[in-house]
């Protein structure tokens, strides 16, 4: 079909069905939108995304299913992709709303500074803090984007000063003041949710920036 095909044809669906015309239209433009953003910003949003999606599934489709197969659980055998998508389920949609918001944020300055510096730090936090919870973590299974939250936490906060990056430091302390109150997530036990994730979840951020220079020297 060519333009002028495409043309009429459009016209004539809004004039059938304008309410979903303007509906279909505005998810496009929304799209294009989209489209348009840096690379980083679209990686964070995708995930972000992904756990919303994966929550309403669990939600509506799998009566919570999702959460008892993949969370993880200490020193038990878990499903090969429990280490990942504990970090993407949550317990609730209060615990998913608290911890979209200092994801997107901390999240989006990691991955608009280095996308691959992004997906360093992600895969260290997943890593280390899957491997420390299911070590020495409570019983209960652990799952949410926490650990993701206090890791990139780490990573801001010390990337600069470990790398000698002086946008990097200035960047870290203007994290640092604005979210101190992460650390209380890396030190304290909260009722209910996991401690274990968020320290070495934050330990996992450490991590990756002191490893940073090496791999994307070597590996990327």
């Amino acid at each position: 079909m060519d333009a002028a095909g495409l043309e009429v044809t459009m016209r004539l669906a809004a004039f059938c069905f304008p309410n979903f015309c303007h509906q279909t239209m505005f998810l496009y433009r929304l799209y294009e939108t989209f489209l348009n953003l840096p690379a980083g910003l679209q990686t964070v949003l995708i995930m972000l995304l992904f756990m919303y999606i994966l929550h309403l599934a669990d939600r509506y489709m799998f009566k919570k299913k999702l959460k008892a197969s993949y969370g993880l659980q200490p020193r038990q055998a878990n499903n090969l992709l429990s280490p990942v998508l504990a970090h993407t389920l949550h317990k609730d949609r209060k615990h998913l709303f608290g911890n979209s918001v200092p994801f997107a944020i901390l999240g989006s300055i990691i991955a608009l500074s280095s996308l691959p510096a992004f997906w360093i730090a992600t895969g260290s936090i997943v890593t280390i803090g899957s491997l420390g919870t299911w070590l020495i973590g409570s019983k209960s299974r652990h799952l949410g984007a926490s650990g993701l939250v206090t890791g990139y936490f780490g990573y801001l906060v010390f990337d600069g000063f470990i790398n000698q990056e002086t946008q990097s430091a200035l960047i870290g302390i203007i994290v640092g003041f604005f979210y101190f109150g992460i650390f209380r997530l890396v030190l304290r036990r909260h009722k209910g949710y996991s401690n274990a994730m968020h320290f070495f979840g934050f330990w996992g951020g450490l991590i990756a920036a002191w490893a940073k220079p090496f791999l994307l020297q070597n590996l990327i």
